[in-house]
């Protein structure tokens, strides 16, 4: 039963994965500001990385922005400071750093942006190296990876005219470089990064997920904004949670097993009328709406989204209804 769960919690997430991916439309990628992304995600980094490591953070590209979805680029620094992480013991060293200069492995004159993040970890095989951003290519025990992230920032980043290279011996560690021409003024014009909304004393969330990677991350960050945080790994969990807590706002992914996101919260409301969630999920929002899913915030959003649309619930009158705003 506990592999059959493994699969589906697996399964689940690549479909995520996938459609998220999927949404982004031809040839449009957006521009990331590195400089603001970066410094937006130091104190992530921070609990993401244990105390034991050391972890510096060096950021010198003033205002250069990338032509790459912001979201996704995000996404691509967190999933590389996680695989160092998990790279490196006790006393070891993460580096992320980012500056404007010349490439010198590119025969291109212009300065780009280059992004390295480096650990004195285990290092790599060439094998591994080889197989890297494979789709479906994890090292990682069941469970723990898709083998996806990789591979989906690998072609954002080739979209927006980027690279990305490793270097890697085992032993001695890994170093990741990504390699991006700087967007001309008039394309790099973006909304700013937002700031985070955090919450009032005693609001609780209760979020629910069936992955526990997901639940733990977004458990972090609610919890830095101030939230008591109560998790539950399917619905059903989730009911006995809801009917036993003061909940402020259910978060919630939409397809679990034993139990969706939408039966949880139809069985919480018929006990608790006055409760309010919320639907984050990287499916379509026509799926979701067919599956009884309103107020959704879809994948892949930015951290900023994520804690105003909480804010936004959590502040609504009875009986009112937040707009759904798209997050790409």
């Amino acid at each position: 039963m506990e592999e059959l769960r493994q699969i589906w919690t697996g399964g689940t997430a690549i479909v995520r994965q996938l459609l998220a991916f999927a949404r982004q439309r031809p040839g449009v990628v957006g521009y990331a500001d590195v400089g603001a992304s970066l410094q937006g995600l130091r104190g992530l980094f921070r609990r993401l990385v244990p105390e034991d490591i050391a972890l510096d953070v060096s950021v010198d590209v003033g205002n250069a922005r990338i032509p790459m979805d912001p979201t996704l680029f995000e996404q691509l620094i967190v999933n590389l400071v996680s695989n160092a992480r998990d790279a490196v013991k006790a006393g070891g060293k993460i580096r992320v750093a980012a500056r404007v200069g010349p490439d010198e492995q590119a025969d291109i004159p212009e300065p780009r942006v280059l992004i390295t993040v480096q650990d004195d970890g285990m290092g790599m095989t060439d094998d591994v190296k080889r197989r890297l951003f494979e789709p479906f290519f994890t090292t990682k025990e069941v469970g723990r990876g898709t083998g996806l992230g990789l591979s989906i920032a690998y072609s954002a980043v080739k979209q927006g005219s980027g690279d990305i290279r490793v270097e890697s011996t085992v032993g001695a560690g890994t170093t990741f470089t990504l390699s991006f021409p700087i967007a001309q003024a008039e394309q790099a014009v973006a909304k700013p990064s937002g700031k985070m909304l955090r919450a009032r004393p005693g609001e609780t969330i209760l979020l629910i997920d069936d992955h526990p990677q997901v639940r733990r991350s977004t458990a972090r960050v609610l919890t830095s904004l101030g939230y008591r945080v109560l998790e539950a790994s399917n619905g059903a969990e989730g009911v006995a949670t809801a009917l036993c807590e003061h909940v402020d706002l259910v978060v919630t992914d939409v397809v679990m097993p034993v139990m969706g996101g939408p039966e949880a919260v139809a069985e919480i409301t018929r006990h608790r009328p006055e409760t309010r969630a919320l639907f984050v999920s990287g499916y379509t929002r026509d799926l979701l709406t067919e599956r009884g899913a309103k107020n959704v915030l879809l994948k892949p959003f930015r951290l900023p989204e994520l804690s105003a649309r909480v804010r936004a619930m959590i502040d609504q009158a009875p009986g009112e209804s937040v707009t759904d705003a798209p997050s790409g």
